[in-house]
């Protein structure tokens, strides 16, 4: 026999294994599926298992409505801060323009240094990630949404 024949049984044997594999009724999924970590439930154990889960549910809605779990309070205060420290890069830069007018060889390289700290991918996209956190949600809310409902 030589391969072509191989191939040739093959393909025209595809037919039936793809019908034993995937065949609704008696195929080989549905029979593993079946079997699968034993998840043959009885109305009571579904019943239960949902009394469970609404539980939980509405353990995690009081724990979480009015945001004051103490992570949510600290990602704000790190926003919080993080806002601060670029406002005061800016105060600072603003402070190095005179010091680089009225003394242009100390003055110059500190406005740089520090324009360039100000300026940097990390502060600003802190920044922008920081503004997006606090505005994001509003500006979803009010433009995006806001336009799906107008049309």
């Amino acid at each position: 026999m030589s391969w072509l024949t191989a191939i040739k049984n093959f393909a025209l044997g595809a037919p039936q294994i793809t019908t034993d594999i995937f065949d609704k009724n008696d195929g080989l999924l549905v029979k593993v599926g079946g079997f699968f970590n034993g998840l043959h439930l009885s109305e009571s154990e579904k019943l239960e298992h949902n009394i469970k889960m609404g539980q939980g549910v509405t353990e995690f809605v009081k724990a979480t409505l009015g945001e004051n779990t103490e992570k949510s309070k600290a990602r704000r205060e790190l926003a919080v801060l993080w806002i601060k420290v670029q406002l005061h890069l800016v105060l600072i830069n603003v402070i190095c323009v005179p010091l680089a007018v009225l003394f242009p060889e100390q003055g110059k390289p500190m406005f740089d240094m520090m324009l360039q700290i100000t300026l940097s991918w990390l502060m600003v996209g802190g920044t922008v990630s920081v503004m997006a956190y606090f505005f994001g949600t509003y500006g979803w809310g009010t433009y995006v949404s806001g336009k799906k409902k107008k049309s």
